[in-house]
Formats: structure tokens, C-alpha cells, sequence
């Protein structure tokens, strides 16, 4: 039986350290209505790319999901979520250009973050002098066995076969959300899957972590109806589960 992790309101002042992680769970669907006190926040680039949604339900998504992540790290850096500057690597992976020099965090000490979103649903990591990255997806129906040939590695795809059929599409969303993770924390496009590999998720007998020394991995499920992981460089660290308030900006 699955072990959901308990997500409580944040505390008046939020302490990170290289030792902790904090995962942040938004409802983004309920906040979608109210995506008019998020755009205000939002860089030109960026409400640029809000434009260009035709639908407005993928507009108002897009601006209330900038629009928190703006939110939460102006908490820790302590500052106004309008003034915080975005650069891109490559994948379009996005990082923070400034910090305040009234921050406790710096180019020296940064703050890392990466958000994942599906069905409604969002999850934020945040982690300092750690890279991280962070994949949610909503279980739905899929044809298992040719994604898992396309991005899988054979060790795992010959793990996922040899589960009873019932159970392949449950271990698909494990293997790729643990996968997503790692490609996101490192900035990598789709085609460096596999170069993870994370069958000891399916069997026990494998070392846990087998191949990946330096990265640290945990299942992060919300209920029966979503999987989710997290990837945080380095050795172990302990994860505190937040769930997003108004912060009043």
C-alpha cells in the first residue's frame, strides 16, 4: 500500500538548508480564476508567451504557474516577485540571473528550483546549493510497451515485462517520472533517458540507485490517480511537503 506523504501549511519563515529539500503542492486549477493578480508579475517575456495560447484555459494555466513560482522564490529571496530575472539552458530548463544582495542566497550559494505540473495539479522544488529537478504525471491509459522500448533502457524495459500486464502501466509512470527527474535536474533534452537507468525500482534484488552514485531519488505520490519524483544532486536530504498559500502578492 502506497505511503502519501502529509502536506501541511508552511511555516511563517521558511528555513533551507543544503540538508533540505522543499516540495511544494499547488492546486493550479482552482487558481486558474484567479490569474489576473499573477500577471502583473510576469515579465514581458513571459506574458509574450502567455499570449500566444490561444485557448484560455492554457493561458490562464501558464500565467498562474509563472505566477507562483515567482511567488515562492520571492519568499526566500525576499524580494518582489516582479523583479526576479530568468536565463534558459539549452532545453529551456529556467534559472535564476539575479539575487538579491540582501539575500541569503547568492551565485556562490544558489537557489535551485524545477516545477512540474499535470492535470491541475503542480509540484515546485526548491533546494539550496543542490540541483533538482521534479516530474508529476497524471495516470491515464497508454500503450506501455513501445514507449518503453523508445526511451527506456533494456534493463528496464525487460523489468517492466516481466510484471503481470495489469500491473505495467502503474510501473511505466514510476520509471518515467524517476527518469524525468533525473533529464530535468540535469537540463537534458528527452534523448538522454537513457542514459538513466532506474530498474532497481522494479526489482529488489538491485542495488538502490545502482548507477546513480550522485543523485539522490524519492517517489513523491499525491494520491492512487498521480506519480511523481524528485531528483536532488548529492547524497541523501530530507524533504519537507508544503502546500502553497496566497503570500499577498
Amino acid at each position: 500500500m502506497a505511503t502519501y506523504p502529509v502536506w501541511t501549511a508552511p511555516p511563517a519563515t521558511l528555513e533551507l538548508t543544503p540538508n533540505t529539500v522543499h516540495v511544494w503542492r499547488v492546486n493550479t486549477r482552482s487558481l486558474a480564476p484567479q490569474w489576473q493578480q499573477f500577471i502583473h508579475t510576469l515579465s514581458e517575456d513571459e506574458q509574450i508567451r502567455a499570449n500566444k495560447y490561444v485557448a484560455d484555459v492554457h493561458r490562464q494555466h501558464f500565467i498562474v504557474n509563472r505566477g507562483i513560482l515567482r511567488s515562492l522564490l520571492a519568499r526566500y529571496l525576499q524580494c518582489a516577485p516582479s523583479t526576479l530575472q530568468f536565463i534558459y539552458e539549452t532545453y529551456g530548463k529556467p534559472q535564476l540571473a539575479n539575487f538579491p544582495s540582501h539575500s541569503p542566497f547568492s551565485k556562490e550559494c544558489p537557489l535551485y528550483f524545477n516545477v512540474s505540473h499535470s492535470h491541475g495539479t503542480a509540484l515546485y522544488a526548491i533546494a539550496f546549493d543542490r540541483i533538482v529537478g521534479i516530474d508529476l504525471e497524471y495516470i491515464r491509459p497508454i500503450e506501455v510497451e513501445p514507449l518503453t522500448q523508445r526511451f527506456f533502457t533494456p534493463n528496464e524495459y525487460e523489468a517492466l515485462c516481466a510484471l503481470p500486464p495489469q500491473e505495467r502501466q502503474d510501473a511505466f509512470f514510476k520509471l518515467w517520472t524517476h527518469k524525468e527527474a533525473l533529464v530535468k535536474a540535469t537540463g537534458s533534452g528527452l534523448q538522454a533517458l537513457k542514459q538513466f537507468d532506474v530498474a532497481f525500482l522494479l526489482k529488489p534484488s538491485l542495488q538502490p540507485n545502482q548507477g546513480l552514485p550522485n543523485w539522490f531519488l524519492h517517489t513523491i505520490e499525491i494520491d492512487a490517480t498521480y506519480k511523481g519524483a524528485i531528483a536532488v544532486q548529492g547524497e541523501a536530504v530530507t524533504l519537507d511537503y508544503w502546500l502553497y498559500t496566497d503570500f499577498g502578492f
